[in-house]
């Protein structure tokens, strides 16, 4: 087999290990979302029964759990100006929260998840206490990817992909 393939193998196995056996954190815990590395990062999102519910890479860590995901899950009057509910976990966490709130019935092309110029949804969360009780429901568990492994490009999405596979996740079809 071809070095270089045996390789980056390799370090997706260990990878891959060391990510599912970190042991998963609260994302509700104040003193886990300050400290989040910075840094490039495979996560996986799980629910209070430990089920794999997103699998995501980011440059930030940080950046994409405190700004995306907590901010995305705030009402769009809350939200920093200009904030978007784009990212995918949270957008799909808020359609599920919506429909425990309005039924079953509820057909999420009903409603624009966009900016808060033109949200045109329900208020599924009314402050950032809700937000962070929503949250301490979901833990997360993350794989910091090394500076020095540049050498492999996108080594991350790789990883990604391979846990997607394996832990089938439904909000990432």
């Amino acid at each position: 087999m071809n070095k270089s393939l045996d390789k980056v193998l390799e370090r997706l196995k260990n990878y891959y290990n060391e990510l599912i056996n970190f042991d998963p954190v609260s994302l509700g815990k104040s003193e886990v979302l300050e400290n989040l590395p910075i840094g490039e990062a495979v996560y996986v999102i799980y629910d209070g029964n430990k089920k794999p519910q997103y699998v995501g890479t980011t440059g930030d860590l940080e950046r994409r759990i405190n700004e995306d995901l907590f901010q995305n899950l705030l009402p769009p009057s809350q939200r920093a100006r200009g904030r978007r509910t784009g990212h995918t976990f949270s957008s799909k966490l808020l359609r599920k929260e919506l429909e425990k709130k309005i039924g079953k019935h509820f057909k999420s092309k009903e409603f624009d998840f966009g900016d808060e110029e033109t949200c045109k949804i329900p208020e599924v969360v009314e402050s950032a206490e809700e937000v962070r009780k929503l949250l301490e429901t979901y833990f997360l568990q993350y794989f910091e990817i090394p500076k020095e492994e540049s050498d492999i490009p996108r080594i991350s999405k790789l990883l990604e992909r391979l846990v997607i596979m394996i832990l089938k996740p439904p909000y990432n079809d």
